[in-house]
């Protein structure tokens, strides 16, 4: 008869366990933690894939030692999968347990913090087991989308911007160079459509424009007021390559300006469906200089203020401080981060004094 081997079996639900995340694009590293009475540890880990099938299968994992907390750093956008997968089982078994989102700052400066995938997963789970974490932001999905909905507009004013400016540096190149040419408005866009599709001379073409026997209402008197910005320019025109330029330029111009529009209809929709934040946005927008949109988007990028226990850790979120450098031992200061917050939000409010989103 041969021999079987024997193996201790027991309820791990009796004892403390608690589970530390490393995230990454395509995969997550789970480790188990826990100790029992005797102060012996328990320690066990492995990888999971972030699809479907291997977050069941991480859950599968860890549910049967009923975890009385999950850990895991904020990774950008990485972690929000996990965290809304964790919060929707929380919702159905019997036992509760909380799950923190760690600032990979704070992690960062605990004791014996290594670099390892493995290794930072076990590191949070014991970390978590010692009371040494604290929750970092809270991710709420509609200030995210929000988020992600004003920084696309602020990449698309980006490039509107070097469009107009490559416009312009085509008719400055031609001669032409009136003053309060502004791209912005829809009537010089369309003055400039029609310019670009003959090949005469500026003042003969406004002479043309204006002598129409049917006046296009604001166009033409748009026309009429700036004429004589027009006037010193009236013997120039564009080259055959230099129309080829603003002519694609401009459709490229008019097609952001559209997605822009578009982009303002859903952030309206975004605030009037949540009115408690429309409410906000416009108490903070009563401050000179801070536009209803640009109130929105410090909200959605700031989140919860009462996340923030003093002025100081409040300003460090947003990069009004330097950075620490800490290297060989030696810690000193550095500038400014140029992706701070404060710039970010600088940019915008020119922008929203100058213009609506």
């Amino acid at each position: 008869m041969g021999k079987k081997e024997f193996k201790f079996c027991g309820d791990w639900t009796k004892i403390a366990c608690y589970c530390g995340l490393d995230i990454h694009k395509h995969e997550v590293s789970a480790a188990i933690y826990g100790t029992d009475e005797s102060h012996h540890e328990f320690l066990k880990s492995t990888i999971f894939a972030t699809t479907s099938e291997g977050l069941e299968q991480f859950w599968n994992f860890s549910k049967k030692y009923h975890p009385k907390g999950f850990a895991m750093e904020a990774t950008g956008i990485y972690h929000h999968v996990v965290y809304k997968f964790l919060q929707r089982k929380r919702s159905m078994v019997s036992w509760p347990f909380k799950i923190l989102v760690v600032n990979p700052a704070d992690a960062a400066g605990l004791p014996g913090r290594q670099k390892h995938d493995r290794l930072d997963a076990e590191m949070l789970a014991k970390y978590l087991a010692k009371g040494l974490l604290k929750n970092g932001k809270v991710i709420i999905e509609v200030l995210e989308d929000l988020k992600a909905l004003f920084r696309m507009a602020f990449r698309l004013e980006k490039d509107r911007t070097a469009l107009k400016n490559r416009i312009k540096k085509t008719l400055d190149r031609a001669g032409i160079r009136p003053r309060f040419f502004n791209l912005n408005h829809q009537w010089t866009r369309e003055f400039l459509q029609r310019f670009i599709d003959q090949s005469e001379t500026l003042g003969s073409f406004m002479t043309r424009i204006l002598d129409e026997e049917r006046p296009e209402g604001h166009f033409h008197a748009a026309l009429k007021k700036n004429l004589r910005h027009f006037l010193p320019y009236f013997d120039f025109s564009l080259t055959p390559v230099q129309r080829a330029l603003v002519r694609q330029d401009l459709a490229e111009l008019n097609y952001k300006t559209g997605r822009k529009a578009l982009l303002s209809v859903e952030i309206d929709q975004v605030i009037l469906n949540h009115p408690a934040l429309g409410k906000h946005a416009n108490d903070l927008a009563s401050i000179p200089g801070i536009s209803p949109f640009s109130a929105a988007w410090i909200l959605a990028e700031i989140g919860n203020i009462h996340q923030f226990s003093t002025v100081r850790k409040f300003r460090a979120y947003c990069g009004c401080c330097p950075r620490i450098v800490s290297s060989g031992g030696k810690v000193y200061s550095a500038h400014l981060t140029r992706h701070s917050l404060e710039c970010l939000f600088a940019d915008l409010i020119l922008q929203c004094s100058s213009s609506r989103l």
